[in-house]
């Protein structure tokens, strides 16, 4: 699809001559047996997505011969990225290489085509405590490094595959993972690889002890979890908990073979935002959580949300994803949006009602303003009229009880007498009937000939009233209160 600059200027050629990589390690190797092998361990590298490197010789249009080392990554939407280096001009004379060795960062051997190691460096005696006189050969080293019979052999029939597929595809030999017993019985585990090199073999170690103890902690959490976690690598899924199992109704197994597409776990029309964001990640940035559907085996749609996070896995970048069903979220929201709207429609019925009672009120507020009018009126029109016609022919002190009772008529629809017979001050019938007089301007002489009661009496009534009233021992007039009360 795209080749850059110096990829052209070192095939000596046009992108149209490298159109598939067939044609283009074809321009380089001619003979069809010698090209043969080169394409094949470039087709397995791209099939199993290992990123070991590639060694081959060739000859550019040119005429020019070239030994190209090359490299490939596997991006999570199937296209491979392949690096070439030029090795040409490099040249390195034994002793040279293993100065570089005595300074590299990880262990490394140099062994010859007889097992014999001719050299390692101090990382190896560090990180194993083996001298050279202790593993002088290959023989010696598994016996040491691997004591237990079949594991053993085990280690010498894979390592020795893997030696014999390099040299015959002209490539370097394929990490791989052992474990490795030291000096001190102690346990590592080991990432072991290297390349043939002039009629001998180098060998590296890295110690993944760390990683491997990390990557068993993280499994063990995981399996904890209450959440579904993965981790996706090129494309694939390589760990699935067991969560996972339990939800999606595949087994972690059948997850993590090579062959399962995951997008098979996601809703159609979620496949575009994920793609997106592994795109994103593809170029090394991290997504924001976000929210879409998985499909279970049974064709179940689950509302989930999806955080993930970029990570070292194997010694490789992948994606660490956790998955949470929110289904049980989901349906307290909807349950909360039902209560809500529920409440917003009682909300709207009780504000009708109280506009309703409020009317209601009203309306009697009314009416009774219409009672009391028609009360006076009515006294007014009927009694009044009698009561006058009483005076005219009365006595002075039959006067004076017609001016009480007109007085009284006046009052039937003020609050005078509920203000004097209810709450605290709780005045007997007798006290309310003294009240009234003396509200209507009657002295307590005048009161004790009405009532046919001592002065003594009148005054006893007049303390209990100021007393109930509560202005006992106040400068106040009971008349001007009395007033204050209708």
């Amino acid at each position: 699809k795209y080749a850059n600059r110096a990829t052209l200027e070192m095939f000596g050629c046009g992108i149209e001559e490298l159109r598939t990589v067939k044609n283009a390690i074809a321009l380089l190797i001619p003979d069809e047996a010698s090209c043969r092998p080169v394409l094949a361990g470039w087709k397995k590298d791209k099939a199993s997505g290992v990123n070991a490197p590639l060694s081959f010789s060739g000859t550019t249009k040119s005429g020019r011969q070239v030994r190209f080392c090359s490299r490939h990554c596997h991006l999570p939407g199937g296209d491979v990225v392949t690096t070439m280096q030029d090795l040409s001009g490099i040249g390195l004379t034994e002793g040279r290489f293993c100065a570089i060795l005595d300074n590299a960062p990880m262990p490394a051997a140099i062994v010859n085509m007889n097992g014999r190691i001719e050299y390692f460096n101090a990382k190896v005696f560090e990180a194993f405590g083996y001298t050279p006189q202790e593993i002088p050969t290959m023989e010696k080293w598994r016996l040491r490094a691997y004591p237990d019979r079949n594991y053993r052999d085990e280690v010498r029939k894979r390592w020795d595959g893997l030696v014999t597929n390099a040299r015959a595809n002209g490539r370097g030999i394929e990490a791989s993972e052992y474990i490795v017993t030291c000096k001190d019985k102690s346990v590592k585990t080991m990432l072991i690889f290297g390349a043939p090199m002039a009629g001998k073999m180098v060998m590296m170690f890295q110690d993944i002890t760390p990683r491997k103890e990390a990557q068993e902690t993280f499994r063990n959490l995981a399996e904890q979890s209450p959440s579904m976690i993965f981790i996706n690598q090129r494309g694939r899924v390589v760990f699935a908990n067991k969560k996972c199992e339990e939800t999606m109704g595949y087994t972690c197994a059948e997850i993590c073979s090579p062959g399962f597409n995951f997008m098979n776990l996601i809703a159609p029309e979620c496949h575009a935002l994920t793609k997106r964001a592994f795109k994103t990640h593809s170029m090394g940035r991290d997504v924001s959580a976000y929210k879409y559907t998985i499909l279970t085996r049974a064709k179940q749609r689950i509302p989930a949300v999806i955080s993930t996070k970029l990570i070292l896995y194997e010694g490789q970048r992948a994606i660490l994803g956790v998955v949470t069903d929110v289904s049980a979220l989901k349906h307290a929201e909807e349950k909360l949006g039902d209560a809500a709207g529920k409440l917003r429609e009682q909300k709207k019925e009780l504000e009708g009602k109280n506009a309703a009672l409020k009317e209601v009120l009203a309306q009697i507020e009314t009416e009774k303003l219409e009672i009391k009018q028609q009360v006076a009126a009515n006294a007014t029109k009927f009694i009044v009229p009698i009561v006058q016609k009483m005076r005219q022919k009365a006595g002075p002190m039959e006067r004076l009880q017609c001016d009480l009772l007109l007085g009284s008529v006046e009052e039937l629809t003020s609050r005078f007498g509920i203000n004097l017979g209810g709450g605290s001050t709780a005045l007997s019938a007798r006290e309310m009937e003294v009240c009234n007089m003396i509200k209507n301007g009657m002295s307590s002489k005048e009161v004790a000939q009405s009532l046919m009661i001592s002065l003594r009496t009148v005054d006893t009534f007049r303390n209990r009233i100021r007393r109930k009233l509560g202005v006992a021992n106040k400068d106040v007039n009971l008349f001007a209160h009395l007033q204050t009360l209708t």
